[in-house]
């Protein structure tokens, strides 16, 4: 009997300590788990967004530098209202694409002896939120030279060769408009003689351009060119020509052509 006693004694214990054994295992791994948790919440960093726009903090960058605007604009060769209109979140003032707005704020950082990659994150998070990160921009080699307001330059000069040509073109006009035609006589010569009875008279003069011979119109070829023939009475005879432009403006030219019947020609000089 004590022999069975003592053994149910000892089986007791070993369940007991099974169970102490057990749950010790399950405090542990508890405790484990628990401290994994910890050291994971203690080394998850999370990125934090400026509470500040970065146009904003480009303006407190410089000012903490102590350079103006116009130290700023002749550093990067940008005018004055670009860095205005860049420190004042105002990007659609500026007349370049978001990937040239970019550099602009690259260059604008370096010029402060600062490292431009946050600020550049912050511009494409902010302002271009459509932007696709994975796309990457194949960048061209950056020279010490630089002309950031050469699309102004092209566009100044554009304006400036229409305008000039536009120019040109109402002087030509009120030239053409204001100056007498051209009218050259080919014959007779001023002061001939001849006894014929009548004289043939050919000219030039500006296309578009109306011809009267003493007085009665003569059709004109379209490039200027008119021919004649007139009558001639015994003695002299005074011809006048003249060429009249369609905005009243005349030139007149004046032969006078000696008619001798049956006699021998002379020449008046």
């Amino acid at each position: 009997m004590k022999m069975k006693k003592k053994k149910k004694k000892r089986r007791r214990r070993r369940k007991k300590m099974k169970k102490k054994k057990m749950s010790s295992a399950l405090k542990t791994s508890g405790h484990n788990i628990h401290l994994r948790t910890i050291a994971a919440m203690k080394f998850t960093h999370k990125q934090l967004t400026p509470t500040k726009r970065v146009c904003l903090r480009l303006k407190e960058a410089r000012e903490a530098k102590g350079m103006t605007r116009t130290e700023m604009a002749k550093h990067i060769r940008m005018s004055k209202e670009h860095i205005e209109a860049l420190e004042e979140c105002q990007f659609d003032m500026l007349p370049f694409t978001a990937l040239y707005q970019k550099n602009l704020i690259k260059s604008y950082i370096k010029t402060l002896d600062m490292n431009p990659k946050e600020f550049v994150n912050q511009f494409i998070h902010e302002e271009i939120p459509h932007t696709n990160k994975k796309t990457t921009v194949p960048q061209k080699k950056s020279y010490h030279f630089s002309f950031p307001n050469l699309p102004l330059v092209i566009k100044a000069a554009t304006i400036g060769i229409v305008f000039f040509a536009c120019i040109g073109y109402l002087v030509i006009q009120v030239k053409h408009i204001v100056e007498p035609p051209n009218l050259a006589i080919y014959s007779p010569d001023n002061g001939s003689v001849t006894t014929e009875g009548s004289t043939k008279i050919s000219g030039k003069t500006d296309p578009g351009v109306q011809i009267h011979i003493n007085g009665r119109s003569v059709m004109n070829r379209e490039d200027g060119f008119f021919e004649e023939t007139i009558p001639l009475t015994n003695g002299v005879n005074t011809i006048m020509l003249s060429a009249t432009k369609k905005h009243g403006k005349t030139t007149t030219e004046t032969r006078h052509v000696v008619y001798k019947k049956d006699q021998p020609i002379l020449s008046l000089k």
